[in-house]
This record gives structure tokens, sequence and C-alpha cells, in this order.
């Protein structure tokens, strides 16, 4: 019944119900800016919905397990509703481009990215909760849960631009669900 709601929030957030009184109000009230923004955030989630669908997602249920052979059972639209991380494997492809085609359509975009910064709806954010490191001996990527006493690598690494974050509209503004 859970991933059932995740699949109505992720729907309602794709294509959000025109004929809602609360949206049409929201989407009147909105700048030009904000609906920019909004439209923007859901190209991305829908580009990044798409490519998760077609590659496929392996749960761990371990903390940087190894078992990578275990299919997710559950709809796509749970590995966004429930606070786990998303760690991809890209084989072959420039992340530059790749995020730059999730944020814009045009993956000859991420070429500007190394020089102007990350392509809207992409922000910087000057900490973050957690990281990621390339484990050299295996291959691996292990996801880092930061603590106090990285603090101040923490906030350097902000100013460096290398904490990026993203507000996804899930649910859409202003929807009313189904359920």
């Amino acid at each position: 019944q859970e991933f059932k709601r995740d699949a109505v929030l992720f729907y309602n957030t794709l294509f959000p119900p025109t004929t809602s009184e609360v949206f049409r109000d929201q989407l009147h009230k909105a700048t030009g800016e904000t609906k920019e923004r909004y439209a923007t955030s859901i190209q991305f989630l829908k580009r990044l919905l798409i490519t998760v669908s077609i590659a496929g997602v392996c749960h761990v249920p371990e903390k940087n397990g190894v078992d990578l052979d275990t299919s997710w059972p559950f709809p796509v639209a749970a590995v966004f509703g429930h606070g786990g991380r998303l760690i991809m494997n890209l084989y072959g492809v420039d992340a530059h481009q790749f995020v730059a085609w999730l944020a814009t359509g045009d993956p000859s975009k991420g070429d500007r990215w190394r020089s102007t910064g990350p392509p809207a709806p992409i922000v910087k954010r000057p900490a973050a909760t957690h990281s990621v490191k390339l484990d050299r001996r295996t291959g691996r990527i292990l996801e880092r849960k930061l603590v106090a006493s990285q603090i101040v690598t923490n906030l350097q690494d902000g100013r460096e631009g290398k904490h990026m974050g993203l507000d996804l509209p899930i649910g859409g503004g202003g929807n009313v669900s189904a359920l």
C-alpha cells in the first residue's frame, strides 16, 4: 500500500492535475522564475526516472554492501520516496555531461558546467551530511556519513562547489493527492 502511494505521488508530480483549483491558484500566483524552476525540476525528475527505470536498480541491504545482484522488487518511485540514497555507476559516460543532460536535456552543457557551475535546477550547497569515496583497491564507490570532526573540510568542500543539491517538487506545487 505504501509503495502504491509513492507511485501516485510521483504521477501527480510528473503530470499535475491542472483541474485542481489549488494548483491553478498557485500557478496563477507564481512568478515567471518560479514557474521556470518548477518546469526545469520536473524535466530533471522525468529524465532521472526514465534513466533509473531503463538501467534498473539493485538494492544493497547493508551499508556499503557488495551484493549488487539483489534486484529492486518495488516500483521505481519507491527508490526516491523513502530517504535512501541512490548511487549511480556511470560506465563510459562523463558525469558532467550526464548531469547536464538530466538538468537541461543537452549533454554538451556539461563542458560549460566545469567553469560556470552546475546547471539549474541544481544548486551549490554550503555543506553536506554524506559524501562518497572511491575505494581504489576494489573500484567501488563507498558512501560516508560526515561527522562533526570533518566540519572544516566539509565547509571548505562547499566553498569549492563540491556539494550540490536539488529541490524537487515531489507531489507537485499545490497538488491534492488522489489518496
